[in-house]
C-alpha cells in the first residue's frame, strides 16, 4: 500500500510505505479518564434546611448519572444575594470541585435548572496554580 491514511478502531492511522512505520494520530481518546477536566462548581439553595438537603440529594445524583467525580466539597453556608433571584435575598453556598468530560459541563446546567430547590449554578474551569516567580535578591 502506498502511504496514506486509514481509520482502524477510531484513530486515524497514517501509513508510510517506504520503511513500514506508522504513525498514530487522534482527537478520539479511547481512556475516558484522561478527558476529565477540573471545574468548580457553585450551587446556591434556598435557604431552609430542607431544600437544601434535597438540593444536595439532587446534585450528588445528578453528579452520578453524568458520570461526574467530585474531588472535593466545601460548605460555605448561608449568605446574602447579590442580587435578588425569585424574589430571594438569601441564599445556601455550595462549592463542589469536580471532574467531568467537557461536553457534560451544559448539561449540568440544563439538569440543574429543573431542580426548584436550586436558585442559581456557576461552573467554571479550574486552572492549575502557576507558583509565583520570584526574583533573586542580592
Amino acid at each position: 500500500m502506498l502511504g496514506g491514511f486509514r481509520l482502524v478502531r477510531g484513530l486515524l492511522r497514517l501509513t508510510a510505505d517506504s520503511d513500514s512505520v506508522n504513525y498514530m494520530w487522534s482527537h478520539h481518546v479511547t481512556n475516558s479518564e484522561q478527558r476529565l477536566t477540573s471545574y468548580e462548581a457553585t450551587f446556591v439553595f434556598l435557604p431552609d434546611a430542607e431544600s437544601v438537603e434535597r438540593g444536595k440529594q439532587a446534585v450528588q445524583s445528578m453528579f452520578a448519572k453524568s458520570g461526574v467525580r467530585i474531588a472535593g466539597e466545601d460548605d460555605i453556608g448561608e449568605r446574602v444575594l447579590a442580587y435578588p433571584i425569585r424574589k430571594r435575598d438569601r441564599g445556601y453556598y455550595l462549592l463542589y470541585e469536580i471532574e467531568s468530560d467537557p461536553q457534560k459541563v451544559q448539561g449540568l446546567y440544563q439538569a440543574a435548572g429543573l431542580v426548584p430547590d436550586i436558585l442559581k449554578c456557576f461552573i467554571v474551569h479550574r486552572v492549575p496554580a502557576v507558583a509565583p516567580s520570584v526574583a533573586p535578591t542580592g
